[in-house]
């Protein structure tokens, strides 16, 4: 899979791709908002471990994002729930990347790829964190919202989503 858009090409990740990736991961400043402000620090053999994993399952899917000049900018991951007709959405740009609206229209194609090729995805989600500001004005650009938190999903942290139903009706 690859989808173009003006700014920012998706693709799903490949071996090539985990160097990026390891970088994207290890940066405290992009992974702070997730709990890790001194980033993760992933070894390429930890990085190798966790690709083989991804590829292995067939619900939980991930990609990167490249500027219009192929440059890596980061990543999208979607895990499916197909009982629940859910897909939990993350993405995660180099801070380089950052406010150049890649993130909104990667996020548009990315959501517009799983609601018209994914079977029987009803809604995305996410939960972004209530001090990330940043992904809660990027979240609300692309249309999700927040909501109650269905039951059968954990932690007590903002959920927020989008339905194909509200997805269509924002893009007719």
């Amino acid at each position: 899979m690859q989808i173009t858009g003006e700014k920012v090409k998706i693709k799903e990740t490949d071996n090539n791709d985990l160097k990026d990736l390891q970088r994207l991961w290890n940066n405290g400043e992009v992974m702070k908002s997730v709990g890790f402000p001194d980033g993760l620090n992933q070894t390429f053999a930890e990085m190798m471990l966790w690709f083989k994993s991804i590829q292995e399952t067939d619900k939980a899917n991930h990609y990167i994002i490249l500027n219009k000049d192929n440059d890596f900018c980061g990543e999208l991951f979607y895990r499916k729930d197909l009982e629940h007709k859910r897909a939990a959405l993350d993405i995660k740009l180099l801070p380089e990347a950052q406010d150049k609206g890649l993130a909104a229209e990667a996020l548009e194609l990315f959501i517009d790829y799983i609601f018209k090729n994914k079977e029987n995805i009803e809604t995305v989600w996410t939960e972004p964190a209530e001090e990330n500001k940043a992904a809660r004005r990027l979240y609300s650009r692309v249309g999700l919202k927040e909501k109650k938190k269905p039951d059968d999903i954990g932690a007590e942290v903002p959920y927020w989503e989008l339905t194909r139903t509200d997805w269509q009706a924002l893009n007719t």
